[in-house]
Order: structure tokens, then sequence, then C-alpha cells
């Protein structure tokens, strides 16, 4: 299947958690995305106390940013959408024309875009190929 109809490189914008868990700021990521040309914009989908327990280590660029006082769960919570934001994200993407996408991190994340919000493309980082249930 072709991604764009006269054949050219589809352009997938990364916002990832870049949205620093605002709703606004995902907006405006979309609008950034829209505004240089990029097809799609990319969002991650996670439920945090699936993806880490609560006593896992940050890394050191994450502690070096965030210091020591937040955990990496509370860390991830924070920047944790719920399936009403994402379903806010994904019309206000299709309001401004650029595609919405977004990676599934666990089982209960890839079960809501692909039967709630009806993503037909999934993009799995390289650290999940391993992830057999999901």
């Amino acid at each position: 299947m072709q991604l764009r109809p006269d054949g050219g490189v589809y352009v997938i914008a990364e916002a990832g958690v870049n949205h620093n868990g605002s709703l606004d700021m995902a907006f405006r990521l979309a609008d950034a995305a829209r505004d240089a040309g990029a097809d799609a914009v990319k969002y991650q989908a996670f439920t945090a106390d699936l993806l880490v327990s609560k006593r896992a280590p940050k890394a050191a660029y994450q502690s070096a940013a965030l210091g020591e006082e937040i955990s990496q769960r509370d860390m991830l919570k924070a920047l944790e959408f719920s399936p009403a934001d994402f379903l806010r994200i994904r019309d206000y993407c299709d309001g401004i024309g650029v595609h919405f996408l977004c990676s599934a991190f666990d089982a209960r994340s890839l079960d809501f875009l692909v039967n709630e919000l009806g993503q037909t493309r999934i993009k799995f980082g390289s650290g999940d190929l391993t992830d057999a249930p999901l």
C-alpha cells in the first residue's frame, strides 16, 4: 500500500513525549509538524505502571535533567496521556490535516490504538522487537 498518492516520501515528525504531559503542547507539536510539511506526527502511548517498576532507576541523562527526587515511574506517569486525551489529539490532527500516529509500548496501549482509535499502522521501537506479547 502506498502512503502518498504521488509516490513521494512519507515524512513522520516525532513528537514522542516532548509534550511534557500537556495537551496544549501536543497540539502545538502537531501544528509544527504540519507547518514543517510532515505528513504525520507520531506520539507514544504507554501505561507507566505496566512499563516500569516503582523501583526502576532513571537513566543518567534523566537524573541529570530531573534530579533524584522523582522516580522513573513517576516521571513516566507525568508523560502518560489518557485514552480521552489521545482521542482529542487524533481529532486535532485530523482537523489540521496531519496524520496521527502513535507507538505502543504495552499490550493495553496497543489494543486501545488499534481497536478504539482505529490506527492501522503502528511503529514499534527496536527495544520491543523481542517483546513477544506486544
